[in-house]
């Protein structure tokens, strides 16, 4: 698959999640005061855009299972979700990562309200 093709199908499967995902953390903050977080899912790597069951049952902040289930879905894709706190104000990021099958890294970002980063290369960090 190319790039583009990559991200054309990321792009098309994130059409139809983000309203989802919106809903369910406006959803959360008006039962909880707070918005959820989740680690990447799926936790391994997705290459090629294979397609992959989304697994959102790790929430990397406190949370309540309940009210952090999706539908069954697959997605090309790992996607997730930084909850995030600035001067007492509440927020999220969405965060979505494609890899090729030479091991090159795209992501894509999108703000609670709804700016979105476009996609770049992840540049791997040498310590």
């Amino acid at each position: 698959m190319t790039l583009t093709e990559l991200r054309n199908k990321a792009n098309a499967k994130l059409a139809d999640m983000w309203p989802v995902i919106q809903a369910k953390e406006d959803a959360y903050f008006a039962n909880h005061g707070r918005y959820f977080g989740l680690n990447w899912s799926p936790s391994l790597e997705v290459v090629d855009g294979v397609d992959t069951n989304l697994d959102l049952s790790h929430p990397s902040v406190e949370h309540i299972s309940a009210d952090v289930t999706f539908p069954a879905t697959v997605v090309p894709y790992q996607i997730q979700i930084f909850r995030m706190s600035q001067y007492d104000n509440e927020y999220y990021h969405v965060y979505v990562r494609v890899e090729l099958p030479n091991g090159d890294k795209w992501e894509r970002n999108r703000k609670q309200d709804n700016t979105d980063s476009g996609w770049y290369q992840v540049i791997p960090v040498i310590l």
